[in-house]
């Protein structure tokens, strides 16, 4: 049996992991000196946590095009509903929190 890609909940799950590794990856490439929860503390106390959660969810899009170029579009699918919930995520962090 072979295992298919294209599945929504793998696009989902790609969707959800990308931005978080993406995170990682600026912690650790200039704040590792912090705690990770100094971090978050200190990117929200520079009011900066909106537009690098932003800035995190960029890889989503070469994820979607690499999908859509493959024909995998249930898999596509789920990224792009994991960005428009990262998108939702952001518009209320700015607005209501």
């Amino acid at each position: 049996m072979k295992f298919s890609l294209n599945k929504l909940w793998i696009g989902i799950l790609i969707g959800i992991l990308a931005p978080v590794i993406s995170l990682l990856m600026v912690y650790n490439s200039k704040y590792e000196t912090l705690s990770f929860m100094e971090f978050i503390d200190y990117i929200k106390r520079i009011g900066v946590y909106t537009k690098l959660l932003s800035i995190c969810v960029i890889p989503n899009i070469f994820f979607f095009f690499v999908l859509i170029w493959r024909k995998y579009l249930a898999a596509a699918k789920g990224v792009l509903v994991s960005t428009i919930v990262y998108a939702v995520l952001v518009i209320l962090l700015m607005y209501v929190f």
